[in-house]
């Protein structure tokens, strides 16, 4: 975490130059825990959060990001803003725009409070991005409903931004709910969305692509990764299709984070393991020695020694995600296999194995790499009592971070301060 980070709590109404803002230490929030209730009392609101919308902000994210829930403010700050110097808490009433898409009268008043107070330190104050509406593009056709994108209502389109800045239309039947998935790609035909059904599979939800067909008839495929979830998919009219999906997403990559954090602790070899057992898995086929090592596993999805231990295979088995836990994950892959033949070690169930764990596989290089080190680094060294919080039960590691300390913390700038306008 970057040293001294400040919290910034901002109420703004789009309708007018009122607003109440506050700052703190990220210290004082550990001591006082942070909750969507709380927020509003800082910020001398009534009512209940269910009568607000919170958006939290900081340097490393590309938009503001809506927060549905007090567990989402702690997952999205884990996730994104650890490394940060300052962190912005947006607030408005629910019938208000975003502020990725509008700025309130007091904009500017506020941001330059928020610098006064930083100034003197080490800490950043960016700016909260406007985002403009993605470019409305209408050529094409859609790859589920077989219709030109330019016959779509507006309503009836998802529009995409990319990281270039390209724009691509789908079909909000295709990319969020209500398509028939045709009986060929499932057991049983049903109704579903296909970012729902790809994340029920085990795909990380930054990882799912879309396919659009251009004018000539050739597909393009666009990936959905985190700048278009926080850019495109969690705001504009299609947001609520969303941002439950994002919202589940964060949490539980967070409880993942934290139970890898755990394993890395309890075990320095464990990454290791992970490439290793990895790259097994990629040269089952191909590599007599690998293929040894992971039928002496005995276990159905070759999981266990060598790679890891009893104690260690169960906590990764219960690992979840938007699909569910990995066990359940691994369970339907096989069901899906019946009739077709066994389940492959490398393009069945070596993706699945990355997903969860935090390795990657360069086929170029035909080399595993970890990102466990990167998610878990943080955590670990930020404070001295970091080592007992990870050794709690997987659910409350993460609300060791933001809930109440017994004997309080750290030294620094406690309370804050707070400012305040409206003009007559």
């Amino acid at each position: 975490m970057a040293p001294a980070q400040l919290w910034f709590f901002l109420w703004e109404d789009i309708r007018s130059d009122n607003f109440k803002q506050d700052f703190t230490t990220f210290d004082q929030i550990q001591k006082e825990g942070i909750t969507q209730a709380k927020i509003l009392n800082r910020l001398g609101r009534t009512g209940t959060p269910e009568e607000y919308s919170f958006f939290i902000h900081s340097d490393s994210m590309k938009a503001s990001v809506q927060i549905l829930s007090d567990k989402a403010i702690q997952a999205t700050w884990q996730l994104y803003c650890r490394q940060d110097s300052s962190v912005v808490v947006s607030v408005r009433k629910t019938d208000d725009p975003s502020p990725n898409s509008s700025r309130a009268p007091s904009y500017s008043i506020a941001l330059a409070a928020r610098r006064a107070a930083s100034s003197g330190s080490s800490v950043q104050v960016p700016e909260i991005p406007l985002i403009a509406a993605a470019h409305q593009v209408s050529s094409g056709m859609d790859v589920v409903l077989r219709t030109p994108l330019a016959d779509l209502p507006e309503d009836e389109k998802v529009v995409i931004e990319v990281d270039s800045g390209e724009s691509f239309a789908f079909s909000r039947e295709y990319v969020t709910c209500r398509f028939l998935v045709p009986a060929c790609f499932q057991s049983l035909t049903s109704y579903t969305a296909w970012v729902n059904s790809q994340a029920q599979d085990g795909k990380d939800l930054t990882e799912i692509k879309v396919t659009t067909i251009d004018n000539c008839g050739f597909p393009t495929d666009v990936q959905l990764n985190r700048y278009v979830w926080q850019r495109s998919l969690i705001r504009g009219p299609w947001k609520q299709d969303f941002l439950s999906l994002w919202d589940q997403y964060v949490r539980l990559t967070n409880e993942r984070e934290a139970t890898i954090a755990q394993l890395c602790l309890n075990n320095p070899a464990f990454t290791q393991n992970c490439i290793n057992f990895i790259r097994d898995l990629q040269y089952f086929d191909s590599e007599k020695s690998a293929r040894d090592r992971l039928e002496s596993t005995v276990h159905q999805f070759y999981i266990g020694k060598p790679y890891f231990d009893n104690q260690t295979v169960g906590v990764i088995l219960q690992m979840r995600s938007v699909g569910g836990t990995l066990e359940s994950q691994l369970q339907t892959l096989a069901a899906k296999q019946t009739g077709n033949g066994s389940v492959c070690a490398s393009h069945d169930l070596s993706p699945v194995y990355q997903s969860y764990l935090g390795v990657s596989w360069d086929k170029d290089k035909s080399k595993a790499t970890s990102s466990q080190y990167t998610m878990s680094k943080t955590e670990l060294s930020s404070e001295g009592n970091k080592m007992q919080q990870l050794s709690r039960k997987m659910s409350k590691t993460l609300l060791g971070q933001f809930g109440k300390k017994k004997g309080g913390g750290k030294g620094g700038r406690s309370g804050g301060g707070s400012s305040e306008s409206s003009k007559v």
